[in-house]
């Protein structure tokens, strides 16, 4: 229980008998105040007062006239219930209501520039790590881990200037205390981050964006990325996809996994999924993209395609890019044709089915094949002047490297990171809400986890994987395999500039 003092400007104008009495309901910003402050739940209505809103945004739910936002210097405890010595304190400690509802952590705003981490050193990992949860943000938390600790391939959303047609708040959300300085920055320095700065990003893309709700409803990280890349940020698209001929191009921030269940698939690879997908919906990148993200075939906690899915290390976008130089299924020699039927009918393996000019023949004279329509391939022009000169070369492989995968069990999300590259990547696992301190008043804790054998889990035989209950494997393994709700990947390019 608290009191509110006298002194705050226009108060009395507002309620005009004092003393007020209540409880303490919410803290953080309030929209457009880059102040503190505390929601109070008051024991008698007042008529000037609302239910819980603020200029029309809802911050938290009670009764008609019952809500008030103040300042936390202008609260104290009751002291109806405690003695004056202890109210003093009281209102000594409410000064730091920060502190008192988030911890005694330290929340840094860092300026300029901070490149992630090369590999996972002892003081990085433990309770009181990564990004602390607060009012249902898993979701981002998770989502915002994943993209920013340990990787900057969308550190460019961080640099980009101002440009015409960007929100007049695009720097504040971007630069100024919020995304870069108070939260990559300081996760990627300090390896934490308070809740109230997360808050004020939520309460910016909540005001700025298309989605309600993002400050204290359970959301999916789909409608966070949608929010801050597209539509607060404006960002250059991750990826471009063409459907078959078609001269429209589909700019893309993730890529949600479509297909028919296949039910010869029980232990799916992110691998075969994406190619099956692509021949499903007969599409095809555009270029190499520098990140992207990809969903599982499920929606939300309540529906998955698949009980477990292989998130695959390394993802061979190869057969999936138009114009791009392939290699023959068959004899490795220069590809010219491609089969959807053939690469249907293998579904279990993976690599889109392409053939050279004679192993296309010689494989489409099997009686069940022989009414297989495959299709030429286009190969851009550089590369034919180039054969023509050199002769075939062995065509190099587009890959990608996975480098984070955001789990859900429940309603809860979870992450998993890479931290650095080649053999002194570490894995790692992130929960926001790992730990709590108190109850309605409390505090969550979040933890990094070292997880010493996540590539060994993915590398297991598929066999010896199928026979394992659930309940029988590790327990990260088990969020691993059963509750991967999107998984990163990166260009192997990166590499060279970590």
């Amino acid at each position: 229980m608290v009191q509110v003092l006298d002194g705050i400007d226009n108060l009395t104008l507002l309620v005009p008998d004092l003393p007020l009495y209540g409880v303490v309901k919410w803290t953080g910003y309030l929209p457009r105040d880059e102040d503190l402050s505390v929601g109070l739940e008051l024991d008698n209505p007042v008529p000037t007062l609302t239910d819980g809103t603020y200029n029309g945004v809802r911050i938290f739910e009670t009764q008609p006239g019952h809500a008030l936002f103040v300042r936390p210097e202008d609260c104290a405890v009751d002291p109806r219930f405690y003695s004056e010595t202890d109210a003093k304190q009281s209102h000594s400690n409410m000064q730091s209501v920060a502190s008192r509802n988030f911890g005694d952590f330290k929340a840094p705003c860092i300026p300029g520039t901070v490149a992630p981490p090369k590999t996972l050193q002892a003081n990085m990992v433990g309770k009181g790590k990564g990004i602390q949860g607060h009012q249902n943000s898993c979701y981002l938390d998770s989502t915002l881990f994943s993209m920013f600790a340990y990787s900057y391939c969308l550190d460019t959303i961080l640099f980009r200037s101002k440009r015409p047609g960007d929100l007049p708040q695009y720097e504040q959300v971007q630069k100024k205390k919020v995304l870069k300085e108070n939260i990559v920055n300081p996760l990627r320095k300090t390896n934490f981050v308070r809740a109230d700065m997360i808050m004020k990003l939520r309460e910016l893309l909540d005001e700025l964006g298309s989605v309600s709700g993002l400050t204290n409803e359970e959301k999916d990280p789909e409608e966070f990325l949608q929010t801050l890349l597209n539509h607060v940020f404006k960002a250059e698209p991750l990826f471009e996809l063409r459907q078959g001929n078609d001269d429209h191009i589909q700019e893309c921030y993730f890529y949600q996994i479509f297909l028919d269940k296949d039910e010869k698939m029980v232990l799916p690879s992110t691998q075969l999924l994406i190619e099956q997908s692509f021949l499903a919906c007969d599409l095809k990148f555009r270029e190499v993209p520098v990140c992207l993200i990809l969903q599982m075939p499920r929606f939300g906690k309540d529906y998955k395609m698949y009980n477990r899915v292989r998130p695959s290390l390394t993802l061979d976008i190869t057969d999936m890019l138009e114009k791009i130089p392939r290699s023959c299924t068959v004899c490795g020699g220069l590809a010219e044709f491609e089969c959807k039927q053939c690469s249907v009918e293998r579904s279990m393996q993976e690599h889109i089915s392409s053939y050279c000019v004679q192993c296309a023949k010689r494989c489409h004279q099997h009686p069940l094949r022989r009414q297989h329509n495959y299709q030429k391939i286009e190969v851009c022009d550089e590369y034919k002047s180039f054969i023509s000169q050199e002769g075939e070369a062995p065509v190099e492989r587009q890959i990608l490297d996975l480098y984070a995968v955001v789990c859900i069990e429940t309603s809860h999300y979870v992450s998993f990171a890479k931290c650095g590259s080649g053999r002194n990547a570490k894995w790692c696992f992130f929960d926001s809400m790992a730990d709590r301190v108190g109850e309605q008043s409390g505090y969550n804790i979040p933890e990094i986890t070292y997880c010493e054998n996540f590539e060994k889990w993915l590398e297991t035989d598929q066999h010896k994987l199928l026979e394992m209950e659930q309940k029988e494997m590790p327990e990260h393994m088990r969020r691993l395999l059963c509750d991967a709700y999107m998984c990163l990947y990166q260009s192997s390019e990166m590499k060279r500039f970590g």
